[in-house]
């Protein structure tokens, strides 16, 4: 559960391009998304679960232009469905991989028959690969896409930017029906438990797949610290910058 100042700024980049029309308001949110799953054979896993989205818009300021009041769920949204994934993962160590592979591919249908307020379909695509160049140097990367079609809810449109891609944008600035994004990273080792990274991206979004292919492409960039405060797990410090955006990002992990 989370209780969260942030902003709307509508679907589409012609919405996340305007600063001036973003809306302030809290999100509430509850989501929950528990999987199962089993290992068919080698690194193959079959997963099944449920994913509950729970959301209200709540302390929303009036005085700027109205933007969430005029969606179609309004200021609260409930979506509910279940979820088939796939995945094949022979990563050495899932925290901080040296080398190995992650690919998955996630299914979720929402639909009034089970509580949700719409009906939707929901795609993730994940895929990242991770290469050990000698004791201190590792590179990475990852391609990444989320589809939706139905009856989207707008807190449940894919976005651009995240603490774990194209770092550098606040999350939920640029949203739509479907988003894709990539990014190489470049991790070194220095003396002791320190370490630096620096990474490349970029991604695009559209309300269909036939959009997507319109040329327009968000950039992506920056630079990070890393302590070991245990074996192979670190604590992290990233600066990305965006199109006319920056941020920075502390957390436990690697981005991906």
């Amino acid at each position: 559960m989370s209780d969260t100042p942030t902003y709307y700024w509508g679907q589409g980049f012609a919405a996340g391009d305007k600063d001036s029309h973003k809306q302030a308001y809290t999100a509430q949110v509850l989501d929950l998304q528990p999987m199962l799953y089993r290992r068919l054979v080698n690194n193959i896993y079959l997963g099944v679960g449920w994913t509950l989205d729970i959301q209200h818009a709540a302390q929303i300021d009036e005085t700027d232009p109205p933007k969430i009041q005029s969606t179609a769920q309004g200021c609260s949204s409930l979506s509910n469905g279940g979820s088939v994934e796939i995945s094949w993962d022979d990563r050495d160590f899932i925290p901080n991989p040296r080398k190995g592979q992650y690919a998955t591919l996630r299914y979720t249908h929402f639909a009034p028959d089970v509580g949700s307020d719409t009906r939707f379909d929901e795609y993730q695509l994940h895929y990242s690969r991770y290469h050990a160049l000698n004791d201190k140097d590792v590179l990475a990367w990852e391609t990444d896409g989320a589809f939706t079609q139905g009856d989207v809810p707008w807190n449940m449109l894919p976005l651009l930017g995240s603490n774990h891609r194209m770092r550098g944008y606040y999350e939920g600035r640029y949203r739509d029906k479907n988003a894709i994004s990539g990014q190489l990273e470049y991790r070194h080792k220095l003396s002791w438990r320190h370490g630096v990274v620096g990474w490349v991206g970029a991604g695009t979004m559209g309300s269909s797949l036939h959009h997507l292919d319109d040329g327009r492409w968000l950039p992506s960039a920056g630079v990070g610290y890393r302590f070991e405060f245990k074996p192979r797990v670190n604590v992290r410090l990233d600066y990305g910058v965006g199109k006319a955006s920056s941020g920075f990002y502390f957390q436990v992990g690697e981005a991906f």
